[in-house]
């Protein structure tokens, strides 16, 4: 949910040392994270460095001491920032600005062998990406289907800061997932679907993703999310854009509570039944302007 988890990368090297400034905006949570290929390494939460006005100025790379903010790890590749919006009406977006420091940042020719290595890398990237989310989605779809897990710490790619639940949803046409949860004690949360393998689905044109913030809690304060093919009429829907089945991803991030959602498979003809009296019928023209709203944010985000 890029509004939602906003992503973005720049190459570096792990020797290198680098000069990241900018103004931040008003996420609730702003990260910047190294990687080394698939792997998770050192991070950095930005909110935590900035000042009053959201300026910032860190140092990242080269020996600890004093000048560094964020060390990185030799096999450092890539630093991934990370904005995780609550309300797309309002969302401001962060400035960044990353400079190496360590030698002339001059640029040079490029040349048929870099360009080699280049591609090869490139390749040898995907050779090395594909097996590992295809095992991880097995392993997700085999264990968790019509079902989520508790939410943990994945601090092989994952960010520390975060608490991340999965499960898998599998729904005949005329069948729903039901998600029950209080809403923990977060900076943020969300819901999000993806297809088979993983990849998020379509969160500007269809309600595949909801937070804590477009959420509506029920009159006990609970939060009932329905998953279903087709629009059930309730607030809290997440559409599975075409797809029967698929990843279901949760976060909570700097969580003081660690909520586990109670999921289960139900009938769309029953959701009046199983859901609480109070649950608001949402119309056809509530849809359509809610749909109108998240391109429109999305344009915002995005746009050049």
């Amino acid at each position: 949910e890029l509004l939602d988890d906003g992503e973005s990368n720049d190459g570096v090297e792990g020797d290198g040392v680098y000069r990241l400034s900018g103004t931040l905006g008003n996420a609730p949570h702003i990260t910047v994270q190294a990687y080394g290929g698939v792997s998770a390494l050192e991070s950095l939460d930005v909110k935590r460095v900035a000042d009053s006005k959201g300026n910032f100025e860190v140092t990242i790379g080269g020996p600890e001491g004093e000048r560094t903010t964020m060390s990185i790890s030799p096999e450092a590749s890539m630093l991934f920032f990370r904005e995780y919006f609550s309300d797309w009406d309002t969302a401001i977006a962060s400035k960044f600005l990353l400079e190496r420091i360590d030698r002339p940042s001059r640029g040079t020719p490029l040349q048929p062998a870099t360009m080699a290595q280049v591609l090869e890398a490139t390749v040898g990237n995907m050779e090395r990406q594909i097996p590992f989310w295809k095992g991880r989605m097995r392993q997700i779809r085999a264990s968790h289907d019509n079902s989520l897990g508790p939410p943990e710490l994945i601090s092989d790619v994952g960010l520390g800061d975060i608490l991340y639940g999965m499960g898998w949803f599998d729904l005949e046409p005329d069948e729903a997932m039901l998600i029950e949860l209080p809403a923990p004690d977060a900076a943020h949360w969300s819901f999000q679907l993806g297809n088979y393998w993983g990849e998020f689905l379509d969160f500007a044109n269809f309600t595949s993703s909801t937070n804590g913030h477009q959420a509506k809690p029920s009159g006990d304060d609970m939060y009932r999310i329905v998953v279903a093919h087709t629009d059930p009429g309730v607030p809290n829907w997440l559409d599975t854009a075409g797809h029967r089945e698929g990843m279901i991803f949760y976060r909570y991030h700097l969580a003081k509570t660690k909520p586990i959602p109670e999921a289960r498979l139900v009938k769309l003809s029953d959701l009046p039944r199983v859901l609480p009296a109070d649950t608001p019928h949402f119309t056809s023209d509530q849809r359509r302007d809610q749909i109108n709203r998240r391109r429109a944010a999305i344009v915002r985000r995005w746009a050049p």
